[in-house]
């Protein structure tokens, strides 16, 4: 039961932090699927702090997945549906700044 936790707070603890490489450095060619010839420089800074709160909620997303399979399959249920309306969000957000 606590190998759940454990290996949601890994994967949770490897989003943020990727995240957060993104933000401090405002480096976007790291993430995989963004061409950046298309973005105008100035941009990059706004899109890396996009993606760092994006990757906050959805590691902690992440985490209550992983502790709520452990318990109820009703929280697992929720948390899969914010985990999907997070990264709708994400993809509206982004080409709205990318246009």
């Amino acid at each position: 039961m606590y190998i759940d936790i454990i290996i949601g707070a890994v994967i949770s603890l490897v989003m943020y932090s990727f995240g957060l490489y993104v933000y401090k450095t405002n480096n976007l060619n790291i993430i995989a699927s963004i061409d950046t010839s298309d973005i105008p420089k100035e941009t990059w800074p706004i899109i890396a702090k996009l993606f760092y709160k994006i990757s906050i909620v959805v590691s902690f997303t992440l985490f209550v997945l992983y502790v709520s399979f452990s318990f109820s399959y009703f929280l697992t249920l929720i948390a899969i549906i914010l985990l999907f309306l997070e990264l709708i969000y994400f993809y509206v957000k982004f080409k709205s700044i990318t246009k």
